[in-house]
């Protein structure tokens, strides 16, 4: 017997009519868990600045090779530029590994779609003011009012 969640009945997808990909089920979910869902630039080094103040990246990356591959959801926990890798969490890969460029590669052939999915009052590092309003924006319309305005107000602390 297998019981679900409500997370997991939460992040269910849709078909391609009216289909609510996980783009949109994660934000959606983590919003409803009152966290801001905070859009990262699409460049690796806005990536590796924020792992860099602690701040782990959620991530769409190509997963394969050239006869067989598929987008793989990620979380980036780390990186050493001395060797030019980065440390992912993907799925059962608790550890996986990759060189920057081919994790730049994977990261581009799905859009470089990457969030931040903070607490309210935890600004990211180098935060581009109007980007954590407009993400504060997003919260109080999906009713949290309160954790909105404590995101608002984290910038004038």
């Amino acid at each position: 017997l297998h019981r679900v969640d409500r997370r997991q009945r939460q992040m269910c997808i849709r078909d391609s009519q009216g289909a609510e990909t996980l783009d949109t089920a994660i934000p959606r979910v983590a919003r409803d868990y009152g966290r801001v869902v905070y859009p990262l630039d699409k460049q690796l080094d806005a990536l590796l600045t924020q792992v860099a103040a602690g701040n782990p990246v959620l991530l769409r990356y190509e997963d394969g090779s050239a006869w067989w591959s598929e987008p793989r959801y990620a979380v980036l926990m780390g990186y050493d530029r001395y060797k030019q890798r980065v440390l992912l969490r993907s799925g059962m890969h608790r550890r996986q590994v990759m060189a920057f460029d081919e994790f730049a590669s994977a990261w581009e052939k799905q859009g470089s779609w990457a969030v931040l999915v903070q607490p309210p009052r935890q600004l990211p590092a180098q935060v581009d003011r109007q980007r954590w309003l407009h993400a504060a924006d997003e919260l109080a319309k999906a009713g949290q009012e309160i954790a909105a305005k404590q995101a608002v107000n984290s910038l004038n602390e």
